[in-house]
């Protein structure tokens, strides 16, 4: 719950506690346009800043080793989850090593390995193709698909899905601007018409943090997909 007279939108970090005029005046100077957009017609300038420490424990923080230990546990965690994600990448790879196709690894952390040939159309940005797909999690956990003969294989066939005509491609347009998870995007502009892949994709590539339906956060993800057709 907000705190009453508090904006909820700045975290509160100090009191003022003399110069209120100062802060008047600054809340009041004049704005391109109130309450839309409340951009000082001309820039309001701190021109110095004073630190004080008041307290032994005040006085005796050392601002410039907190900082610089911040940054080498940063760098220190970062390696760290390079170090995972090479792992979970080569994982993959040793996981379908009895596939027949090329092993692409993408700089952007994304693997591919091409299980099928395409006819060699190269979609252009302004045209629609059609994509079948299963969605795996690492431990194979299948959380989605349009190929029902997926869906009976892991156990999740939904009839009523089939009979509403569920399971089928999904048209999407061949570009960067494509609405999907960038990974699985990135993927899909490395392929041609009739081609099909097995990916992976990392979780910052994926959906992020958060849960996002069925799958949790922070997980890299494995799709098989295949480039059907182009949308007539």
């Amino acid at each position: 719950m907000a705190t009453p007279n508090l904006d909820p939108k700045h975290t509160v970090f100090g009191e003022l506690v003399i110069g209120l005029n100062v802060q008047d005046s600054i809340s009041n100077v004049k704005v391109l346009q109130p309450r839309v957009k409340d951009k000082p017609e001309a820039d309001v300038v701190m021109e110095e800043v004073n630190i004080i420490r008041k307290g032994a424990e005040a006085k005796a923080f050392n601002a410039p080793k907190v900082f610089d230990d911040y940054f080498v546990e940063l760098e220190e965690e970062t390696k760290k989850q390079e170090a995972l994600l090479e792992a979970s990448r080569e994982k993959f790879i040793k996981d379908n090593e009895n596939l027949e196709g090329e092993v692409i690894r993408l700089p952007s952390g994304v693997v591919m390995i091409k299980t099928k040939e395409g006819t060699g159309v190269v979609p252009t940005p302004q045209q629609q193709v059609l994509i079948d797909y299963a969605g795996y999690l690492e431990d194979g956990t299948l959380f989605d698909t349009s190929w029902a003969s997926a869906a009976k294989d892991a156990g999740k066939y939904d009839e009523n899905r089939d009979k509403s005509g569920g399971y089928k491609p999904f048209p999407t347009i061949y570009s960067t601007r494509a609405r999907l998870a960038p990974g699985f995007r990135e993927a899909m502009l490395n392929m041609k018409v009739g081609e099909k892949a097995r990916i992976f994709i990392p979780s910052f590539l994926g959906y992020g943090s958060r849960d996002y339906g069925p799958i949790p956060g922070n997980s890299n993800l494995i799709f098989d997909i295949e480039i059907v057709d182009l949308v007539k």
